[in-house]
This record gives C-alpha cells, structure tokens and sequence, in this order.
C-alpha cells in the first residue's frame, strides 16, 4: 500500500494515520444493526421497513418510493 501511496505522490505518513484510525468501526456497526445488512451501496427508505444491498436493488426501491406516493 504505501507504494502505492507514494506512487499517487502522496505523504505515507499522513496516509498511514489514517488508514490506521478505525473511528469509521463505530459508524460501520451502528449501521449494521439499524438496517441487518453492511455493504455497499445499503439503502434504506426512511419510515419504510425495506432495507436493500446492491445496486441490483434500485427496481426495489423505485417500487417502494412508488407506493408511498
């Protein structure tokens, strides 16, 4: 990785901090366990018990949007 870093003409120290740092752990599990799933794209309809993964998914949501209208 960090060739890869210095590579993009990047500082590896800076990168490295952050790509350390797991405050995006705390965010991740909330996540999982308001909707069941973890992925991305998730998408879930607010008010709406359809929780949806995948890009695949879009049609169901459409249709849900749709009904609420």
């Amino acid at each position: 990785m960090k060739i890869i870093v210095e590579r993009a003409g990047l500082n590896w120290s800076r990168a490295f901090r952050i790509v350390a740092n797991t405050d995006w752990q705390v965010e991740i599990d909330k996540n999982l366990q308001d909707m069941g799933i973890w992925g991305g794209p998730s998408f879930r309809l607010s008010g709406g018990d359809l929780n949806a993964w995948g890009q695949d998914r879009l049609w169901q949501l459409e249709a849900d949007m749709g009904n609420r209208v």
